[in-house]
């Protein structure tokens, strides 16, 4: 298991890497642009974030290269063969990208298992509820969406849940309720559930559950639920015909009677999550602007495609492996400068370990080592003193067609002890 991890690690280690950078850089942009368009209809900053949220599940430019070509040394140059990289094993501790990878299927196991949990306490709380039947107007709100009413028997509710077979989920008071308010509560789901918002929630669970060490992700996950919320209070304003502050009044009174959202990490959409939520929904609606959206718009789309189209093809270009030339096809080989020698280490001193290591390193464009690893291992610790003795080598560039070039070459590090 270690050893799957291990070589999973060392082959996507950089790609992983440079995609959860991207990803936040293009998160925070999408925040700073959320930011500045905050007073505006929030349908526009839903689908900012919405492009933020799409950005964490394209998939990373990751090279699906077969393995490398290990060498042997002849004289002064080093040649390459067609043998498979060493699989001897390398102890049973691992390194910051084994141990880091670790972290990560331990938190997605965990964060997946919570995620679980609330959906089983929201499943069996569904159990309890019963059916709603709709009055004539309700029908009507409701036509033509297939949507089940459930009326809850405490406190939940009212919210939207389910995917494939959404149900709007109406308080016990709801019959106690004014007609007003059961027309907002039915009419502000509603527009979740055509904005199909119920399944926007379920791609942000999984975002983070998947980028749960990302508080960027947290943040954009948070600021597209109050997006959401805000861009369906705007869907209800228009088709009830009602002025910002009385909607606000009337979602302040049905929220007192409600209790906070408890399934936060669920495919379940509350009217009112947090109270914290609710005060900022009644602000966007006392203080939105209704002027036209088309100049900030139209930036706000430039930057934000700019930013993808830049992000996309950073992302694209080949890695230091995927662009390495083969030494055999080189026509000007590269020269070692400077040969390391690697400090001996002296765990493996006092335990008698020698032998040879052979490293390779991959060489940029100006001929300095950028990445190495080990294709012929001896033990752990002088893999690793001979790969930190690799990248401090230094080698003139190797040239193809007269242009210089990435390449790749090997290095053999002896580690002999002396006799007695």
């Amino acid at each position: 298991m270690i050893a799957l991890i291990s070589d999973f690690a060392a082959s996507h280690w950089s790609s992983l890497i440079r995609f959860n950078v991207q990803s936040s850089l293009f998160i925070a942009l999408t925040l700073v642009l959320a930011y500045f368009l905050r007073r505006y209809p929030a349908r526009y900053t839903k689908g900012l974030m919405l492009a933020g949220l799409l950005k964490l599940f394209i998939p990373p430019f990751i090279s699906l290269s077969a393995g490398t070509e290990p060498i042997w040394r002849t004289g002064n140059e080093f040649l390459v063969s067609a043998l498979a990289p060493s699989s001897v094993p390398r102890g049973l501790t691992p390194g910051l990208p084994e141990a880091t990878l670790l972290f990560w299927l331990g938190g997605i196991t965990a964060f997946t298992l919570l995620a679980l949990i609330r959906a089983g306490r929201i499943h069996a709380a569904l159990r309890h509820y019963q059916p709603y039947r709709p009055e004539p107007w309700e029908r009507e709100l409701l036509h033509p969406d297939r949507v089940r009413l459930l009326q809850a028997s405490g406190d939940d509710g009212p919210m939207l849940t389910g995917i494939f077979r959404p149900k709007i989920i109406l308080p016990a008071h709801w019959q106690a309720m004014s007609l007003a308010q059961r027309r907002i509560i039915l009419t502000h789901e509603i527009s979740h559930l055509r904005g199909r918002d119920n399944i926007i929630i379920l791609f942000t669970t999984l975002a983070r559950v998947i980028y749960f060490f990302n508080p960027l992700v947290w943040l954009l996950c948070s600021r597209l639920h109050s997006s959401m919320e805000k861009s369906c209070d705007d869907a209800t304003v228009r088709a009830l015909s009602l002025s910002p502050r009385d909607y606000s009044g009337e979602i302040l009174a049905i929220s007192e009677k409600n209790r906070e959202d408890v399934f936060s990490l669920s495919a379940a959409l509350s009217f009112s999550r947090t109270h914290k939520n609710l005060k900022e929904r009644m602000l966007y609606q006392l203080k939105r602007k209704e002027r036209a959206m088309r100049k900030p718009l139209f930036y706000s789309m430039l930057i934000i495609l700019t930013a993808a189209f830049v992000l996309a093809a950073s992302q694209g270009l080949p890695s230091i492996k995927d662009r390495a030339v083969d030494f055999f096809d080189l026509s000007v080989k590269p020269r070692l400068t400077h040969k390391e020698s690697p400090v001996y280490p002296e765990l493996a001193r006092k335990a008698g370990i020698e032998g040879r290591v052979t490293i390779l390193v991959y060489l940029d464009e100006t001929g300095r080592p950028v990445e190495a690893e080990v294709v012929k291992s001896v033990h752990e610790t002088l893999d690793e003193a001979a790969v930190n003795a690799a990248l401090k080598c230094r080698f003139t560039p190797g040239e193809k067609d007269k242009k210089k070039v990435a390449c790749k070459m090997a290095i053999p590090f002896d580690f002999l002890l002396a006799k007695k």
